[in-house]
């Protein structure tokens, strides 16, 4: 039997409230900065990898050019092709680092938090967090990665499909556990990463809200979706203290 037609046994929802004090706390643990390049990564390759994730969030794969890349990095264009054997090269190194990324944010959430509904919770709020605070790095991963071909992208869609898994574990394991009620689990996984997703395309030019108040959006959101304990949060749309509220955008 297939993930997407498991019974729905039935049984009281779980407790799995937080307090705004806890949820504060886990909030601000996803602030810190992802270390996208690794330490020992050579200087000349972090600098070309930094300046072509800031010419491809700008321009676009298409529109980018080596020679774009390399003077943003202070080198010469024949220096590109000392480490990297074409553009793609490049991007494909991006969206290495930027899917393994999330996926480790991910998988550690998973990790940690048995309950599958506020497992869920916890992952959208990661999700979100992490394509606000990194936008650019997820613009250029989430957008640009089809370019890639063969082993490069399959290598890729991998990535993209464990991260899918991890969301989809949550919602079988809720659905297991009589507390979630889903009749179509793969368009509830697409909408659940979708939300997180589109933050890159309008973050620019949107409403200049945080990613605490995004991710608490996000979150009721899905868990207004799936019916299930709505975890704490408020339910109106409340600013976070010293944010403006929609009318001021």
């Amino acid at each position: 039997m297939s993930s997407d037609s498991l019974p729905l046994p039935k049984g009281a929802p779980m407790d799995v409230r937080r307090s705004p004090a806890e949820s504060t706390t886990f909030l601000e643990t996803l602030v810190d900065q992802q270390a996208f390049f690794p330490s020992d990564l050579p200087d000349p390759v972090r600098r070309l990898l930094e300046s072509g994730l800031e010419v491809f969030a700008e321009r676009g794969y298409h529109a980018a050019t080596t020679r774009e890349i390399a003077a943003r990095a202070g080198m010469s264009p024949a220096a590109v092709y000392i480490h990297f054997q074409a553009k793609t090269d490049v991007l494909y190194e991006l969206s290495q680092l930027g899917h393994l990324a999330v996926l480790g944010q991910l998988q550690a959430v998973a990790a940690g938090t048995p309950d599958p509904v506020q497992r869920i919770e916890r992952l959208v709020e990661t999700f979100t967090t992490f394509h606000v605070q990194h936008h650019r790095m997820a613009r250029v991963v989430q957008y640009e990665h089809r370019v890639l071909s063969g082993t490069q992208y399959e290598s890729i869609l991998q990535i993209r499909r464990e991260i899918d898994a991890v969301i989809r574990q949550a919602v079988v394991d809720g659905m297991r556990a009589g507390v979630l009620q889903v009749e179509d689990v793969s368009g509830l996984v697409i909408a659940i990463a979708a939300l997180s997703i589109d933050v890159v395309r309008w973050r620019d030019i949107g409403p200049p809200w945080s990613a605490e108040r995004l991710a608490r959006l996000n979150s009721r959101l899905v868990l207004s979706m799936l019916n299930a304990p709505d975890g704490g949060r408020p339910t109106s749309d409340a600013p976070v203290a010293g944010e403006p509220g929609p009318s001021s955008t």
